[in-house]
């Protein structure tokens, strides 16, 4: 067969081949594919399902139950366990799943699974691949006592500060707010100064809350920038 008859035979069967499947297609019926289960089905674009919320792993094959992850909006990612202080890294998106970096680190990162009350991702290492199942970290009621097994750092406990509300979690050295709007942030505990042990300041120069801890429930009161401190008081529902 010349050349030009090659081209001109695979040009016909490119334009013909779609119509002979369909036409086959017809004939023999295509064998059903099966349904995933629920709780492992990933959106084909992964949502924000997962951002701003407090998680905590409840099974891994190599992080410690317990250990709380917040994956913030503005691509940070902190993640704080017990006896060890708060660790900030980045997340980002990548095609198919995520890209976490810690200690400056990039660990391409599959989503396994993505709904309502679970997160499941697998982290490519060096060594074998890091499986971690979280779920949401529940609010604490009272804000204070043992937060329950697994839980081991505080908790959100809801304030009412002047005309907004707040959720936030103090620990020895950074506090973690969840906004009016939703949306979450760290701020850092101001060291230094006279303040006496009693009383602890967290800020990020913009936004600031102190938490004076006196009797069973600890007194609490926030600042925006300059302005004066408003004293927060807890919703009769999170008592």
């Amino acid at each position: 067969m010349t050349n030009w008859r090659r081209r001109w035979f695979a040009g016909w069967l490119m334009w013909t081949l779609p119509m002979l499947t369909a036409g086959s297609s017809a004939q023999a019926p295509t064998p059903a594919t099966p349904a995933r289960p629920p709780s492992t089905t990933v959106p084909a674009a992964i949502s924000d399902a997962f951002v701003n919320r407090v998680w905590v792993v409840v099974a891994s094959t190599g992080v410690t139950p317990g250990t709380l992850y917040v994956f913030l909006s503005d691509g940070a990612l902190v993640i704080s366990s017990k006896g060890n202080p708060p660790g900030v890294g980045r997340w980002s998106r990548s095609s198919g799943g995520l890209v976490i970096t810690e200690e400056g680190r990039d660990y391409k990162t599959d989503v396994i699974a993505l709904t309502a009350d679970r997160f499941q991702i697998r982290m490519h290492n060096p060594g074998p691949p890091t499986e971690i199942t979280l779920a949401p970290a529940p609010p604490r009621a009272d804000g204070q006592g043992d937060p329950g097994p697994g839980h081991i750092t505080p908790l959100p406990t809801t304030w009412q500060c002047g005309d907004d509300t707040y959720k936030v979690a103090f620990e020895e050295g950074t506090a973690y707010v969840t906004m009016p709007d939703g949306g979450s942030i760290t701020l850092p505990r101001l060291r230094g100064g006279d303040q006496p042990p009693s009383r602890r300041t967290y800020t990020n120069g913009r936004l600031t809350f102190v938490e004076v801890r006196q009797g069973a429930t600890p007194d609490v009161l926030v600042a925006r920038g300059r302005m004066a401190h408003v004293r927060c008081t807890q919703p009769p529902a999170a008592r």
